[in-house]
């Protein structure tokens, strides 16, 4: 398979999975294929991460420990409602997947999956998100402020 992304910008993803071996797996096959892939195993570190960085795609477990992904799908649907998110879970029930899509997930895979579905998919969520979305404004000066949107800093300018 060639789905590589020679040429083009490294695409940004935050995988949210409490599995460490599926981790691991992830990080090879999504380097493999030409992303930047970054990992946390629960959700408690979500908001930190997010301040600090920018992600075009977040992958995320519905069965995280502590709050559940539904609870961060709300949280991220509240302050970052552009970021496509693709759930993946082994809860095959069909209400269970339509409460996930729902709540704003643009897709959802169901474990196991085989790395190239899943590569299909978020391929899929990333051309899909620029054809719908507006490029966010980056920075925004305002009298001696530097306000920058992407990554949620205010700067005083000296």
């Amino acid at each position: 398979m060639s789905m590589s992304l020679s040429g083009a910008a490294k695409k940004r993803l935050l995988v949210i999975e409490d599995d460490e071996c599926l981790c691991n797996f992830l990080g090879k096959s999504l380097e493999h294929y030409g992303y930047e892939p970054e990992f946390l195993l629960n959700g408690e570190g979500i908001p930190r991460k997010m301040e600090r960085d920018h992600f075009n795609l977040i992958v995320m477990d519905i069965q995280l420990p502590g709050k559940d992904g539904f609870y961060w799908m709300k949280w991220f649907r509240n302050y970052y409602p552009y970021v496509p998110i693709i759930i993946m879970s082994a809860k095959r029930n069909p209400d269970e997947r339509l409460q996930g899509l729902k709540a704003g997930a643009c897709d959802y895979v169901i474990k196991p999956f085989h790395d190239e579905e899943l590569l299909i998919r978020i391929r899929s969520a990333l051309n899909n998100g620029v054809q719908k979305t507006e490029t966010p404004l980056k920075i925004i000066e305002i009298g001696d402020f530097i306000l920058d949107t992407v990554n949620g800093l205010i700067i005083k300018d000296a």
